[in-house]
């Protein structure tokens, strides 16, 4: 795998801006998050805080698929290239999203997944390892 050029940030984010599948203001904020990160604008803390910022509202609300966060995350993912730093600043996000404490709704229970399973936001990352591979699989 060569490195990518330093504008893939720039490119990759106008490329999500324009995806027709990543429609809603959570989705729209997580994509300047992650441009922000793939920058070095702003450490791993910051944007898993900010991408479950972003989140939180809808997900309490029942709005339960993030596959638009997964998807465009792992996406950017793709476009670093061989660069071992910046891979390394998107690991720490998903480590750090793990432990950010459960979310929980406006009667104090857990949000979990719409998938049965049982997953609860962020703990267990619900979805992330179906997105993670399929992306993989497609490249």
């Amino acid at each position: 795998m060569s490195a990518k050029s330093d504008n893939a940030p720039e490119r990759w984010a106008e490329k999500a801006r324009n995806n027709v599948m990543w429609p809603k203001p959570q989705d729209k904020e997580a994509i300047e998050v992650i441009e922000q990160l793939m920058q070095g604008k702003i450490g791993p803390q910051t944007a898993a805080e900010s991408l479950a910022s972003a989140y939180n509202p809808a997900l309490k609300r029942g709005e339960k698929n993030i596959d638009a966060l997964w998807e465009s995350f792992c996406d950017a993912f793709c476009t670093l290239g061989d660069s071992i730093e910046k891979g390394s600043r998107f690991v720490e996000v998903i480590k750090r999203l793990s432990k950010l404490p459960d979310l929980v709704d406006d009667h104090g229970q857990l949000v979990q997944s719409s998938w049965g399973n049982k997953e609860t936001f962020w703990v267990d990352l619900p979805e992330f390892a179906l997105n993670f591979r399929e992306l993989m699989m497609g490249m």
